[in-house]
């Protein structure tokens, strides 16, 4: 009983040097992962056309641009428009001469001119984020609004036009929107 006592003894701190000399080394490598953040907006319809309208009219556009989110997190769209030489952009009311309004509504179909509201649709010269609210028809679902934009989501964006009720301005009038990403 002594010597089988004795040899697994020996055994037992034979296989401990082993595993110390096998484990033991003088470098170690850990292996670091690391995904940058990356916002990025892409619009794949660049125009959108009113063609001419009546002074004082209100329009909604015949087609949608598509908004999509081309980064790879959840994103924020915000809006806004760049000032065109001869005419103001208003965010309510009712537009004098030379004076205009232009909305937008993200939204799965085509609204109406009744589901733009003018404490929220209404664009400016400042970036406005879209919100539950904002660039919304209220009680829409989620998933069609401008926020938290999965990556690789869409949306489409319905942009509104109300007319100057004049205009001394008689060509062609190309209003910028922009459209930027943020973190959700």
């Amino acid at each position: 009983m002594r010597k089988i006592i004795l040899v697994l003894t020996v055994v037992g701190l034979f296989s401990l040097a082993i595993v110390d000399v096998v484990s033991a080394a003088s470098t170690a490598d850990v292996v670091i992962s690391v995904t940058c953040r990356k916002l990025s907006v892409g619009v794949s319809v660049g125009t959108s056309a009113f063609g001419t309208v009546n002074e004082g009219s209100e329009t909604v556009a015949s087609s949608a641009n598509g908004v999509n989110n081309d980064g790879n997190v959840t994103e924020d769209f915000e809006l806004k428009l760049t000032a065109v030489a001869g005419w103001t952009a208003l965010q309510a009311g009712t537009p004098g001469t030379d004076e205009y309004i232009l909305g937008a509504i993200f939204k799965f179909a085509a609204p109406t001119t009744a589901d733009y509201d003018d404490s929220e649709d209404m664009l400016s010269t400042g970036y406005v984020e879209a919100t539950t609210a904002i660039f919304a028809k209220d009680g829409d679902v989620v998933g069609e609004k401008g926020y938290s934009v999965a990556a690789s989501g869409n949306r489409n964006l319905w942009f509104y036009f109300f007319a100057p009720s004049a205009t001394t301005v008689g060509t062609q009038q190309l209003i910028t929107v922009t459209c930027r990403a943020t973190a959700s």
